[in-house]
């Protein structure tokens, strides 16, 4: 039988806070994604969090022992957020159970639908051992006063935003983390590059009923950017992870996926703004379609866009001349 460990990182917030309301949707879900499955896989659901913390986590989670240290223990910052480590959620996790088959870690407000756990077996199945997936969204007016049966009938719209991962946990003791930290940031990206870097088959899944989030505001684009900042500290720690992961990548198509994303964080960090990143959303969807000669055309003809306008016509009359003796 599969044993899979779904960790999660709850947090005492006012009611002002959307995590408010969407924790406990969040922790009922996935009791009732449990109890769907029955006796067909071990699923184990713990959290880590810190001391503060421990009053709103329900009973049937499992609390791993509180986190002792956050992002305000290795620098100053203009926030005063009390971010914790990836690394140590993942430590949490491993340590809790370490002959478990499988990690899953989702963002905090990602609910799940009753199936979830269904469908992850299958694709554990097929043998993937890095996959991610990316969330329905809710629309904000047809939740309000929801109750969670109804909100399982409500369309989802498609979301770019990868906030659920499941992990083989041979995997994470080789995860490049740095300093990375969950609230803020690239988190999402750090992830799922280091699942590109390590998985031997791995799987980007971009829509389907997985899991769900209310709503779509965006707050994350409200965060300060400046140097001093959360966000911007997360980034360079984004860009560490990406340097090192470069250095060891032997693999040539996930070397030219991670130098796409490098100019994302790259990017972000010499502009102090957000970049969209389709280029590498693409090369990764081409990548976890399999479609490996695509990733190379894709790069070839961004490579040649860089070529200076007069080499480029040079080749071509070249071309024609050699074309018409």
């Amino acid at each position: 039988m599969v044993s899979i460990t779904h960790i999660v990182n709850p947090v005492k917030v006012p009611e002002s806070s959307d995590l408010f309301r969407a924790q406990p949707i969040t922790f009922d879900s996935m009791r009732r994604a449990k109890d769907f499955v029955g006796n067909a896989m071990e699923i184990n659901l713990i959290s880590t969090q810190y001391n503060e913390d421990c009053e709103i986590i329900p009973d049937y989670f499992y609390k791993t022992p509180n986190l002792n240290r956050s992002v305000l223990d290795v620098g100053s910052f203009q926030e005063n957020k009390k971010l914790p480590f990836l690394q140590d959620i993942f430590t949490k996790a491993v340590a809790w159970k370490p002959d478990a088959d499988y990690i899953i870690y989702t963002n905090v407000d990602i609910a799940l639908y009753p199936d979830f756990y269904k469908k992850v077996i299958t694709l554990i199945e097929k043998g993937y051992d890095g996959i991610c997936i990316n969330r329905n969204t809710l629309p904000e007016e047809a939740c309000q006063g929801a109750t969670l049966e109804s909100l399982y009938t409500i369309k989802g719209l498609k979301h770019e935003g990868i906030d659920c991962f499941i992990i083989k946990r041979d995997l994470l003791p080789k995860f490049d983390l740095e300093h990375s930290i969950i609230g803020t940031g690239p988190v999402g990206l750090v992830i799922a590059n280091n699942l590109l870097h390590l998985a031997t088959k791995f799987i980007w899944i971009r829509e389907g009923r997985y899991t769900f989030h209310i709503g779509d505001d965006k707050s994350w684009l409200l965060d300060d950017v400046t140097e001093r900042s959360q966000l911007y500290f997360s980034f360079v720690q984004f860009r560490k992870i990406l340097i090192n992961l470069l250095g060891k990548e032997k693999d040539s198509l996930k070397e030219i996926i991670l130098n796409e994303s490098l100019k994302m964080a790259n990017s972000f960090l010499e502009n102090k703004a957000f970049v969209p990143g389709f280029q590498y959303r693409k090369m990764l969807q081409l990548y976890s379609d399999g479609d490996f000669a695509g990733i190379s055309k894709l790069n070839a003809i961004k490579e040649r866009k860089k070529t200076p306008i007069a080499n480029r016509l040079k080749t071509i009359f070249k071309n024609y001349t050699k074309w018409t003796k």
